[in-house]
Parts: structure tokens; sequence; C-alpha cells
């Protein structure tokens, strides 16, 4: 049976466009040191956040910080329920009162005055960063957390926040310049750690990005300020990792050990389930696993760029190539023109890149299907 490359290269690459390690000694400065009493607090609003308590987990993080006011962790916690809150049309206070529900855009943009307020009277880094947080855009995002670094320099937060925006815009080496500012202040800071697996992972760094990953994720179970659907998705990029390096029999135990509850998170842990079957031969496991994270993310590509990449290799039973390929295609197009339609709203709309990608890749393996079924 033809084979066009194997199905993982190609598809991890699109995937992460999102043992031993090393010991990295942390040098928490003001903003991540935690008091046992606020840290226990932490702990039990995380525990009401996950059960949808969201008044009481307010209530706990607000305590917090009265001893423990200068935590940005604290402070970037309250400020997600706050959010959380507005969208259920709770009143929170001290900030703007909601008159009904609200989306998560007009959430924002209610908070976003408060807290740009608080900033514009301050002399410390703190708040500048909670308003880039809020910001609308990038540009005055920058502005702020420019602001805020201006007021200190070592702000640990603020060089983070830079690397974290400059990854959003897929700026990887301003990124991971902003990520090396960020350590050089505390070598161990969580969050940087997190984000420098990360670019390391694009780069194409899998051993260095595994190791730091496999750190993270220890100290993580314990960090009230990281959710569990996040360390549910970084297992999934661990995992990812472990295929990318032959290893599929460990991201399958991984994957194995997991419940995934969301439905786009259960794809993408259905997607790597596949990379890791197709790697270790199982083809009939991995076009069951690409169909399951189909029907999870009915709108996700990757799914059926998977499936495609598959028939080239399966028996009779498995899905027509050619006809696996026109569904992407179409797929991809139907999605990009209502991306289009959108962004004539949306000024600060982007360009959706991985569908372009793939709407060429579809194109070249038609195109090569079709010359190669011609009379």
């Amino acid at each position: 049976m033809r084979r066009l490359g194997g199905v993982w290269p190609w598809a991890f690459a699109l995937l992460v466009a999102c043992r031993s390690a090393p010991a990295y000694v942390a040098k928490p400065g003001p903003y991540d040191r935690l008091s046992v009493e606020a840290l226990e607090k932490a702990r039990t609003a995380r525990f009401a956040w996950e059960d949808g308590d969201l008044k009481r987990a307010h209530r706990l993080v607000r305590e917090a910080l009265v001893t423990d006011a200068a935590n940005v962790p604290l402070a970037i916690f309250l400020q997600e329920i706050e959010l959380a809150l507005l969208q259920e049309g709770e009143e929170v206070e001290g900030r703007p009162v909601p008159t009904e529900r609200l989306d998560a855009e007009q959430a924002r943009a209610l908070l976003e005055g408060f807290y740009l307020a608080q900033a514009r009277v301050s002399q410390h880094p703190v708040p500048w960063l909670l308003a880039a947080r809020l910001a609308p855009d990038e540009e005055s995002r920058g502005a702020r957390l420019e602001v805020a670094l201006q007021l200190e320099p070592d702000f640990v937060w603020g060089h983070y926040a830079q690397a974290w925006s400059a990854y959003r815009r897929r700026e990887f080496p301003e990124a991971r310049e902003a990520v090396a500012r960020a350590l050089e202040t505390d070598p161990g800071h969580p969050a940087s750690r997190r984000l420098e697996a990360n670019l390391l992972a694009n780069a194409g760094e899998g051993s260095r990005a595994v190791r730091i990953l496999s750190l993270w994720l220890g100290q993580a179970a314990e960090d009230p300020f990281v959710s569990s659907r996040a360390l549910r998705e970084a297992r999934i990029d661990l995992a990812a990792l472990y295929v990318s390096a032959g290893r599929a029999e460990e991201a399958l135990e991984l994957l194995a050990a997991v419940e995934f509850p969301e439905r786009e998170v259960r794809a993408r842990a259905e997607l790597v389930r596949a990379a890791a079957y197709e790697e270790r031969g199982d083809l009939d496991l991995a076009l069951s696993s690409a169909r399951l994270a189909a029907s999870f993310a009915p709108d996700d590509l990757l799914p059926l760029v998977h499936e495609a990449l598959l028939a080239a290799q399966g028996d009779e039973l498995f899905p027509d190539e050619l006809a696996a390929w026109e569904r992407v295609l179409e797929t991809a197009r139907t999605q990009a023109e209502l991306s289009e339609e959108a962004s004539m709203h949306d000024a600060e709309a982007a360009v959706d890149f991985q569908n372009l990608l793939i709407q060429l890749q579809a194109q070249t393996y038609l195109a090569r299907l079709r010359e190669e079924r011609a009379p």
C-alpha cells in the first residue's frame, strides 16, 4: 500500500502550532510569594470554581488578597472569577454592575474601564499588568505592559505577558527573548516555564520540551492557580511530544490515565491518540480515533486531514483517499468563506493560516491522485 510520508509528522506540525528533568531553582519575588493561609484559601477557591460556585471562589480570593495583596496569580485568579460572574449577570462588589448576562467581550469591556482607571493612578506594575490582560487589542496591551516594565524593569510577570502576546501572534523569536528575560529574573517561574515548553515544541526541540513540560506538570498538580482543564491540555501536549519522539506506548498510557470531559479537549486527545496508534502501526485504531475526534469537534479540520492521510495507508475497507481529500478541501473552503464574512465586521480578525495551509495540502494531494488515476 502506498504511503505518502506518514500521517504523524505532518499532522503534528499543525497540532503543536498550539523522565528526569533538571531542577530549576525558583527565585520567587514579592509578586509570587504566598502565605500558608492565602495558599489554603486559593486551593479552596479553585475547588469552588471547578464546582461552579463562583461567589464562594470570589469571596475566598478576595480574603486571600487582604493578606497577600501583591501576589499576581491571586490577582489574575480574581479577575478571571470577576469575568465569569459578569457573564452570569452577577454583581461584583466594587466593580461596574451589569444589567443582564454578558458575553465574554461585553464582560471584558465592562471590567476594563475599572482596571485601567486603577492603573492610571498607580506607580506599581501589577495594576498595569491586570489592565493589559483586558486590553481590546495588541497595541494597547503592549503599551500597558511597557508601562509596567518601565515602573519595574525586572517585573517577571511583565516579561511573561510580553512573551505570551508574542506567542499568540506567532512571533516566536520575540516570544523566546521575552521568556528568557522572565526566566533570568526567576528561573523557576511556572507560567514562563510552561510557555517555554510550547516554544521549544514549536521549534522542534522535542526532548527539551518533554523535560520542561514533565517538570511543570509535576509542580502544577498542586498549584491552585492552574485549572484542571489546563492540566489535561498539558498532558495532551506531553503525549503529542511523546509520539513525535517515537514513544507511542508512553503517549497512549498517558492519555488512558486522564478523562477529558470537554468536547474540544477530548477531540485533541483523540487526535493525538490516533497519531500514537498510527506510529505503532495500528491503522484501524488510528482511523477510529481520528473519526472520534471529528465527532467531538466537527468544525476542526485536523481530524479530517488525519483521516485522509490514513486512507493512503489502509486496505480496501478504508475510505477512498480522493474522496477524503475532497471532503477536506470542501470543508476548509466553507470555513474560510464564513471566516472572511465574519472578518468584514472585525478589524482585528487574523488570517487563518492553518486553514490556508490545509487547503494547499489538500490541493496538492488531489492533483497528484487525479493524475495517478487519469486514464
